[in-house]
């Protein structure tokens, strides 16, 4: 999905999912933080609550395949994950998926005090790059920035402001330097609708393009709603324990925004259930037709192994005193 941290990493540093309302929602967050205008030009914290939020533990009724997911350009994704859970099993079809009408926004762009030497650029702390998003495009959907083949040549790291984001790139020569050179970044755009995309220091870069994307929302929000439907009833939580009750009419895959990890088994019906690593690093349970009762554990990986090794040590530990005991 282009962000960090969260679904599909690839970008550099990008606080939470990136402020994007589909990411922001597959995952049951209520609230999130995003940089807002105030109206002059500058951009202040704001505590966002999310009208499309779902329950935790919600059902989908299709899945599609790791591979053929990762066909997809970023905004097709995030239109396939409203629709389908993504698995390492394959796909169950359940109808095409409908695609939102996301495009590439012709936009005047302008590069500020800044200075060109054959494919690189020079910036300093006063240039910057004004792109003016058209008027019929400001506040409907999201909008994104995608710089394509970016490319630092300075000191190990530098800091680039992108609208509302901030945005870490490093030399490829750097040992954290994780292999992409493409961002996607979701920005506010304040009431001018220009956004700007400044520097922190004077240093040489090179970008091969810039492009500006319009995400609308309807799509989303309408498959969204119909996610939220039917959830886990009586959802409980306690210290390392989820349970809950489902009950559904066909079989469907029930998604838990929990990060997969071995240490978490599950029981359905009292039976224990393999879980199975869903939309990249999630959790899901498939589920048959019916009323179910869910319980989710956690032990940590390693504890009971550890647990045995220190009653072995204990045991050893004893035997040893007693023998020297008799041995006097």
């Amino acid at each position: 999905m282009s962000i960090s941290p969260g679904i599909r990493s690839a970008l550099h540093i990008l606080k939470g999912l990136d402020s994007r309302a589909v990411l922001e929602s597959i995952l049951s967050v209520r609230y999130y933080q995003d940089m807002v205008s105030d109206g002059s030009g500058n951009f202040e914290p704001l505590l966002i609550e999310n009208e499309n939020v779902l329950p935790f533990g919600y059902l989908y009724y299709g899945t599609i395949a790791k591979d053929e997911f990762d066909k997809m350009n970023e905004f097709q994704k995030m239109d396939t994950i409203t629709q389908r859970i993504i698995t390492d099993n394959g796909s169950r079809d359940t109808g095409g998926i409908e695609f939102s009408s996301a495009k590439r926004l012709n936009s005047d762009i302008s590069y500020i005090k800044i200075e060109e030497d054959g494919e690189r650029i020079r910036v300093t702390p006063e240039s910057s790059i004004q792109i003016e998003i058209p008027s019929e495009y400001y506040r409907n959907g999201e909008i994104y920035v995608k710089i394509e083949d970016l490319e630092y040549f300075g000191e190990l790291t530098t800091d680039i402001n992108i609208g509302n984001k901030n945005i870490q790139v490093r030399r490829k020569d750097d040992s954290y330097y994780i292999g992409t050179d493409d961002f996607l970044i979701h920005t506010a755009v304040p009431e001018s609708r220009i956004l700007e995309i400044s520097f922190t220091e004077e240093c040489e870069l090179k970008i091969g393009d810039i492009g500006i994307y319009w995400y609308p929302l309807e799509v989303a929000v309408e498959n969204l709603e119909m996610l939220s439907q039917n959830h886990l009833e009586d959802l409980e939580m306690k210290e390392n324990q989820i349970s809950g009750w489902i009950q559904l009419d066909a079989e469907a895959c029930l998604f838990l925004s929990v990060p997969y990890s071995k240490g978490w088994s599950a029981w359905i019906d009292g039976e224990k259930t393999e879980l199975q690593k869903a939309n990249i690093g999630f959790m899901a349970l498939e589920l048959s037709p019916g009323m179910h009762e869910i319980v989710l554990k956690y032990s940590a990986p390693g504890s009971r192994v550890g647990l045995l090794m220190s009653i072995a040590g204990w045991i050893i530990f004893g035997v040893t005193v007693i023998w020297s005991k008799n041995r006097k």
